[in-house]
């Protein structure tokens, strides 16, 4: 569930795990995986913790896309939202 997602994330950052990180071998941070199974609330915390939506992966594409690209309507909403922000 996301609610385990955001605790290990929430842990993860207060041992000083950078939150944009990428991980291998895509090249993605937590903010693609997010995006990838459409998990709308960890997209939320993540971007509470100001991760970085214009991260590109080893594709060229950045969570929004990565999003959209798979139908995750809503998490791409929330996504677009963020870069208007930056």
């Amino acid at each position: 569930p996301e609610a385990d997602a955001i605790a290990m994330i929430r842990l993860l950052l207060l041992q000083g795990y950078p939150l944009d990180a990428r991980l291998p071998p895509a090249d993605q941070t937590a903010l693609h995986v997010a995006a990838e199974v459409g998990a709308v609330e960890l997209t939320r915390y993540l971007l509470s913790q100001h991760a970085d939506p214009t991260i590109r992966d080893a594709k060229g594409m950045t969570p929004f896309d990565v999003a959209k690209a798979l139908g995750h309507t809503a998490t791409a909403q929330l996504l677009r939202s963020a870069k208007v922000r930056r």
